[in-house]
């Protein structure tokens, strides 16, 4: 288990431990989220009252030799965001990890591959790989359970899919076991559609979800979306923005995500991070001047993204800011279409009959 020390997802491992216990396992053991730090003391308090033990999550000095040494050949080969995000080592793709760990812990919307801290995130997931890959060699493992399947964090799952491991992501909103064909979570999406089919009451249910959309869109309570701290569609703010549109061109939303936070979440995409995808939507719009261009920001970031917007604007400026707080009841009667990379305005707005393009 990778410990954590967010209350919901330790009752989700207290759950699934329970589980483990009652098939036969007793030799579960638990790890810190990151190598060779401090565990929380809480944290490690309550792993060890579940009865298990921890890993000894350092690095020996044989393995911080070797951690240095590929360092140094991998620093080497990644000349390019195209060789990093491709990277491979043991035949294993952690690029797109690596790409986006530093993204999101150097606060970064893109990579510098002559920054320092790029270097010092891309040691420490060199070091991660050189434990884990030695740990899952020389231990019979029958099941490995992680909180993400992204970022640094991700790494110990790759290597264990790679060696036939059992992967389950575990954490405050789901479960969902990887595989050699998912090895990222969120692409559970691709069998809802023969999950809902299977079920024996789907009218009964496209009822009750059409219910929860209608009370979402009126800006009330109800409709539980994971991780969304402020309702979208809650007129709470006091922007007037109907004089930025015009009825003689049509009106295109930009809807952007949190710069920082995984682009490579789902596997690859069509750009390496979303600052290439506004950068593409920036030089398009440039040519296409019969549209009116909006760009709206990511209402709930982990870090302050001001400064980006800022650059984004100015070096754009045919991009109009709607401000991140607008309900989207004030936007939509003006919207011919939407442009995003992922996310739950991909089906609210074709709600309202608007197409979004997804570039995912």
């Amino acid at each position: 288990y990778e410990s954590n020390s967010l209350i919901d997802t330790k009752l989700a491992h207290y759950v699934t431990l329970r589980s483990f216990n009652s098939m036969g396992f007793d030799n579960i053991l638990f790890y810190n989220m990151s190598i060779n730090s401090l565990y929380n003391p809480r944290t490690f308090f309550f792993y060890r009252k579940l009865n298990l033990d921890n890993i000894n999550y350092i690095l020996s000095f044989n393995q911080i030799v070797k951690t240095v040494r590929l360092f140094f050949e991998i620093k080497k080969k990644i000349d390019s965001k195209e060789k990093l995000i491709n990277l491979k080592i043991k035949n294993i793709q952690i690029g797109d990890l690596i790409y986006d760990s530093y993204l999101r812990f150097a606060k970064k919307p893109t990579v510098d591959l002559n920054d320092i801290k790029f270097d010092l995130e891309l040691f420490k997931c060199i070091s991660t790989f050189t434990f884990w890959y030695e740990y899952f060699r020389n231990n019979k493992v029958d099941s490995f359970i992680q909180s993400h399947a992204n970022y640094r964090v991700g790494i110990p799952g790759k290597i264990a899919i790679a060696k036939n491991i059992k992967v389950f992501n575990i954490n405050v909103d789901d479960i969902f076991r990887l595989n050699k064909d998912k090895k990222y979570l969120g692409l559970q999406f691709l069998d809802y559609k023969f999950a809902f089919n299977s079920l024996n009451r789907k009218k009964k249910f496209i009822k009750i979800a059409q219910k929860k959309m209608k009370v979402r869109f009126k800006g009330g309570n109800g409709f539980d979306i994971p991780h969304t701290f402020k309702h979208a569609f809650k007129d709470s703010t006091k922007y007037n923005i109907s004089n930025l549109f015009s009825n003689n061109k049509k009106n295109i939303l930009i809807s952007c995500h949190d710069f920082t936070d995984s682009p490579n979440a789902y596997g690859k995409f069509i750009f390496k991070d979303f600052l290439e995808w506004i950068e593409f939507l920036g030089k398009f719009s440039k040519k296409e001047k019969k549209f009116n261009w909006f760009l709206k920001p990511h209402p709930n970031p982990v870090n302050n993204e001001d400064k980006i917007i800022n650059l984004i604007l100015e070096k754009y400026p045919q991009f109009k800011l709607i401000p991140s707080k607008t309900s989207h009841k004030k936007i939509i009667p003006h919207i011919d279409l939407v442009l995003t990379c992922r996310g739950t305005i991909g089906y609210e707005y074709p709600y309202f009959n608007i197409p979004v393009i997804m570039a995912s």
